[in-house]
């Protein structure tokens, strides 16, 4: 007579019947025994372990969870290999949240050992590993599996442009580096360094670099103008000027600040007046087609897109700050985005109130100019507290001093309309809203 273990429809059945801890006894005690291959193919076994762990996660039974995936590594480590990113991705969520660095090397190996066939899980970590701040980390994963990922027949190709973009940023902040101690900025040096990872610079590129990293950076009038002559090239010297600036003020990575900078973009070219002439009307950031745009981004299932969402909702107050500082946008087109930023940041926590947890980085960042310390310190609450689990239901009674504290949240509520309120046209006898001091049509809209 056959025993359980050794009747897979038999245990498949019974498996069925079971539900909650009792469930995940059931698969815990199985995972302890002898087990035949055949066995484990046959019962759908792997299937069977990642519903019970996505059970756990659901409930928020995380010590449960933690004490599964022990016992597959322990007594399945076959098993356990080959599913291992799944498993992996749920850990090193749980060690960047917890700022264990410690514990990330060991799942992490696995991914660079092991990353075409997780793929999806391996550029979600990755990501996250740049957005915690754990710049090396990501550096050193990028490093070891760009090859394999991006000379795999198995993946489509591009699917290593991440990681090579992650080097690209990091030679080039090593090279800034170096530039402030000596004075010199080597791109001979970093040429070579990025070519390895299969980029052929554009001619123009060493002299965007040179505008934004090495010379003064422009403002006001001239930054206006730079942009209705060449808006492209004023964009990506901006964006450099932009690393800087983060890199200095909030001691954020070229890597990170890339992507904060490359997702807003993106929503300026789909979204926004791309034709526009004038950086004003080009930056208008609107509550409508930006939640369209983070819609979009957070696409299917995977928490690698929740998390690029969350960075460029949350990335975006830096960078509106940032054009503010600099003369590229007035004071209307700044307010008006944050309001509509700090509006969809409140949607975005609603809706996924019980995994804010994951993306607890935004508050790693140093606090935006845009953004009352007090309001960030409620909003980080907020997401340390996700982690007990919140229904849609209690969202509002569950953090009432948190929500109540966001100033900037609740003056949108107060007054809903504002974010969609079209900035006044400029006259052309007007002042200039560049702040030049002479007339628009002789400044700006000279050409307009």
């Amino acid at each position: 007579m056959k025993t359980l273990y050794e009747d897979a429809d038999k245990w498949h059945n019974q498996s069925r019947k079971k539900s909650g801890n009792e469930r995940y006894r059931f698969v815990s005690d199985t995972l302890k025994a002898s087990l035949p291959e055949s066995f484990i193919e046959e019962s759908d076994l792997a299937m069977v372990i990642l519903e019970v762990k996505d059970v756990l996660e659901d409930q928020m039974q995380f010590d449960k969870l933690i004490k599964l995936i022990e016992i597959l590594q322990m007594f399945q480590p076959a098993l356990y290999k080959r599913t291992h990113f799944y498993f992996d991705e749920f850990l090193i969520d749980f060690y960047l949240f917890h700022r264990d660095k410690e514990k990330l090397n060991e799942p992490l190996s696995r991914f660079e050992d092991n990353p075409v066939e997780g793929i999806d899980s391996m550029l979600s970590v990755h990501a996250k590993l740049l957005f915690y701040e754990h710049t090396d980390l990501a550096i050193k994963l990028a490093s070891k599996t760009y090859e394999p990922v991006s000379t795999s027949p198995k993946l489509i190709g591009g699917s290593g442009r991440n990681l090579a973009m992650t080097m690209f940023y990091s030679f080039l902040e090593q090279r800034y580096k170096e530039f402030l101690n000596t004075g010199f900025f080597n791109y001979d040096q970093f040429t070579r360094e990025i070519a390895a990872f299969d980029f052929d610079p554009e001619p123009n590129l060493l002299d965007q670099i040179k505008k934004g990293l090495v010379e003064d950076a422009l403002n006001g009038e001239a930054l206006h103008h730079e942009f209705f002559k060449n808006k492209k090239g004023c964009l990506w010297t901006t964006e450099y000027y932009f690393l800087k600036h983060m890199w200095h003020k909030k001691r954020m990575g070229f890597a990170c600040g890339s992507v904060l900078w490359d997702g807003l973009w993106n929503y300026w070219e789909e979204e926004c007046n791309k034709e526009a002439q004038q950086s004003d009307d080009y930056f208008m950031l609107k509550r409508g087609t930006f939640d369209s745009y983070l819609t979009r981004l957070i696409g299917g299932f995977l928490q690698m897109n929740k998390a690029e969402a969350a960075s460029v909702l949350w990335g975006a107050t830096y960078i509106y700050d940032f054009l503010l500082s600099i003369g590229l946008i007035n004071e209307n087109v700044y307010k008006r985005a944050l309001i509509s930023i700090n509006s969809l940041k409140t949607t975005f926590m609603k809706a996924f109130r019980n995994v804010l947890w994951k993306f607890s980085f935004v508050h790693y960042w140093e606090p935006p100019e845009g953004i009352p310390q007090i309001d960030f310190n409620a909003e980080s609450k907020i997401f340390i507290k996700s982690l007990q689990g919140i229904s849609e239901d209690e969202f509002e009674n569950f953090v009432p001093e948190e929500v109540n504290q966001m100033s900037a949240i609740t003056n949108h509520t107060s007054n809903p309309e504002a974010s969609e309120q079209e900035p006044p046209k400029t006259g052309r006898n007007n002042p200039c809203h560049c702040g030049s001091g002479k007339k628009y049509k002789k400044c700006c809209g000279k050409s307009a």
